[in-house]
């Protein structure tokens, strides 16, 4: 995906501002902690066409995804970091140890 189109993509969609708290909203298959441990092998088999979320005592807890879509989150998310340092120019930056020594004197 190109970076003009993830910054499209990023304007008109807040990652940060994603609340999904019911089942309805993310379509996705749930299983308790104990179903997933005893139906591991079939779980495997399940995550490799959607992620399956995990609940323990009826919150969820965790999400199983396949390597696949691991690795597809991964990078989009790297693509939109890439995309919000397009405009960074040399005066956006900061000595990385100077910085952290300079927070370090302020809490001090």
């Amino acid at each position: 995906m190109g970076i003009h189109l993830l910054t499209e993509l990023t304007k008109s969609f807040d990652l940060t501002s994603l609340e999904a708290n019911t089942k309805a909203e993310l379509f996705m298959q749930s299983l308790t902690a104990n179903e997933a441990k005893t139906k591991f092998g079939t779980m495997l088999i399940n995550v490799q066409n959607e992620p399956v979320e995990i609940l323990k005592n009826g919150t969820p807890v965790a999400v199983v995804m396949s390597l696949r879509e691991y690795q597809s989150l991964e990078a989009l998310k790297m693509e939109l970091v890439k995309a919000r340092f397009t405009d960074t120019d040399d005066s956006d930056l900061v000595d990385g140890k100077s910085f952290f020594q300079e927070l370090d004197a302020d809490t001090l």
